[in-house]
């Protein structure tokens, strides 16, 4: 199990590859992403010439469902006037914290699917849409999201953050300051622990192009491959048809999903 204490342990300490590779360990060899097809049949096009494209959507965060995504950070304005921060301190680390919100993109994966019954039901319009299995090949490119049950105040770690950006660099502030910008980073990570059961893991893509819905990039540009697809039990013969079609292109097997006759499963 994922220990998030020993995580950041090891980025206090300074040791950020050891880090990277002790999160990257938990990340799946496989992650499944769920897809609607609703009665827009031009959006339903755009999300099948994506998978044809072999390409991912990445969306912004005010396209996800949560009302407080990326939001599980926040800055305590009361608590950093205390600190004697004045009003321009605190409204340039607020324009750099929604700047880093606004340049950062994401795709969404859960690291199971044959028996996901909710997932299917919220992700894939009630088992009309599809899911995509994919082949993990970059897990550095992977985060877990974290559940807690309280949003996180940021005053102490962006009050270092500000020391650090104030001061001349060498390697010891370096250092720190690597430190303090992983600890913000932590925001694309974290939800509230009612979102617990989806077990989300996160693909994240920063970017300078701005986008108020998000953009599609190559799976070869993320480390992602398209190992299997499987249709919903409810998925209309014009779909499941053509999903066929696309994965025969792609050299991938098309699994249409059936509800089991004995067990809580949808694929067997």
């Amino acid at each position: 199990m994922f220990e998030y204490e020993h995580y950041y342990q090891l980025i206090k300490t300074g040791c950020i590859n050891k880090a990277t590779e002790y999160r990257a360990s938990f990340v799946p060899n496989y992650l499944y992403k769920f897809i609607s097809l609703s009665s827009d049949i031009s959006l339903n096009n755009k999300k099948l010439k994506t998978l044809e494209n072999s390409s991912i959507w990445l969306s912004s965060y005010t396209q996800l469902n949560d009302p407080y995504e990326l939001s599980g950070m926040y800055i305590d304005i009361d608590k950093l006037t205390r600190l004697g921060y004045q009003a321009n301190d605190i409204d340039y680390l607020q324009r750099l914290f929604e700047g880093l919100k606004n340049t950062m993109y994401i795709a969404s994966f859960t690291d199971s699917m044959t028996n996901n019954l909710p997932m299917w039901a919220h992700y894939a319009n009630n088992h009309k849409g599809f899911c995509v299995k994919y082949l993990v090949k970059n897990k550095l490119s992977i985060r877990n999201v974290i559940y807690e049950s309280q949003r996180i105040q940021m005053a102490r770690t962006l009050e270092g953050y500000i020391q650090m950006d104030r001061q001349h660099i060498n390697e010891e502030i370096e250092a720190r300051n690597t430190f303090y910008s992983i600890l913000i980073s932590e925001i694309f990570n974290l939800k509230h622990i009612s979102w617990h059961s989806e077990n989300e893991y996160r693909l994240l893509y920063p970017s300078e192009e701005v986008s108020s819905t998000g953009f599609e990039v190559s799976l070869d540009e993320v480390g992602l491959e398209i190992s299997e697809v499987y249709s919903g039990y409810k998925c209309s013969p014009d779909y499941q048809c053509k999903l066929d079609n696309i994965c025969s292109v792609l050299g991938v097997k098309h699994y249409r999903c059936n509800l089991s006759d004995t067990e809580y499963i949808v694929f067997e």
